[in-house]
């Protein structure tokens, strides 16, 4: 491995590497940048600002500015072994094979901010099904990031998190969370739904693309139809409280004439109205035809 190169701002660091290797380190972790070809990587320097970064090796010259790399055109076959940006310039001194260089170049960026890499998972809030959209993005200039708005037919914004200042060529997460609409509401028929993402910056508004992110399906609201079994239930409660009533009534009512004889007369009368009362039973409305058939279909299986 060549000698490694650090970013001004310190986010991250370069390592060239043979057989066109080339080790870009973020936090703790390495990750391969990808390289075209099979020449070894030798030297590599970032630019005074940050913008972007030189890579050299034999007959090779690369920059790179955070998101992609880009074969520079090289005038004549010269292997480059060392190089140092010069503060306050677009410029390099190297040192290579045929003695020292001065490099020169004019870096053109095509966009303000660039997404190099993005992941959509479904999560769950609670009870309730959101979105997760993460975002990778590299910015070629200095930005002051403000807000962050993600726009769907399907989707709705619930929360995001990322940066308030971006500095050129360095990798920044944007997280997003988007929730389906509350009670439900239609789904795509592939039940995906494309996600527009825009950055408002000091620049003005960014575009950041757009992409497509899967749709939870959320159950609808409780309907009254819901309640149906408990009301059922509560009826029937209520008739069988009506009825042991009843029965302890005339419990206690048959108690009291034994313990206290009364003329024949009212002794008939009276049993004449128990056995009126024993008869009496709670009768239930029946449901018409259009209930039967209503509450059969909640029980086959639709439920």
């Amino acid at each position: 491995m060549g000698p490694p190169s650090w970013h001004p701002s310190g986010c991250m660091a370069l390592v060239p590497g043979g057989r066109a290797t080339l080790l870009a380190l973020f936090g703790d972790s390495f990750v391969k940048v990808p390289v075209e070809g099979s020449r070894d990587l030798n030297a590599v320097a970032w630019s005074f600002d940050g913008r972007y970064a030189l890579i050299g090796g034999p007959g090779v010259l690369y920059v790179f500015d955070g998101a992609s790399l880009k074969e520079l055109e090289v005038p004549y076959v010269i292997t480059y072994r060392h190089m140092a940006a010069r503060p306050g310039r677009d410029e390099f001194l190297a040192s290579t094979s045929l003695g020292l260089i001065r490099i020169s170049i004019k870096a053109e960026f095509y966009a303000p901010v660039e997404p190099i890499s993005h992941d959509i998972k479904i999560a769950m809030a609670g009870d309730d099904p959101q979105v997760v959209m993460r975002l990778y993005a590299v910015s070629h200039e200095k930005l002051e990031v403000r807000s962050l708005t993600a726009s769907s037919g399907f989707l709705f914004q619930n929360a995001w998190s990322g940066p308030t200042e971006m500095l050129p060529s360095c990798p920044y997460l944007f997280t997003i969370n988007l929730r389906p609409p509350r009670g439900g509401g239609p789904v795509p028929s592939d039940g995906r739904a494309a996600v527009s993402v825009q950055l408002e910056t000091s620049k003005g508004p960014i575009e950041l693309g757009s992409y497509m992110a899967p749709v939870p399906v959320v159950k609808s609201e409780t309907s009254p139809a819901d309640y149906i079994p408990f009301t059922l239930f509560i009826v029937g409660v209520v008739a069988a409280g009506i009825i042991v009533v009843r029965k302890v009534r005339r419990r206690t009512r048959k108690e009291v004439l034994k313990e206290s004889p009364k003329p024949a007369e009212e002794g008939e009368k009276e049993a004449e109205e128990e056995r009126e009362e024993e008869k009496e039973e709670v009768v239930m409305p029946a449901p018409s035809r259009g209930e039967e058939d209503y509450y059969s279909d909640w029980g086959d299986g639709k439920w």
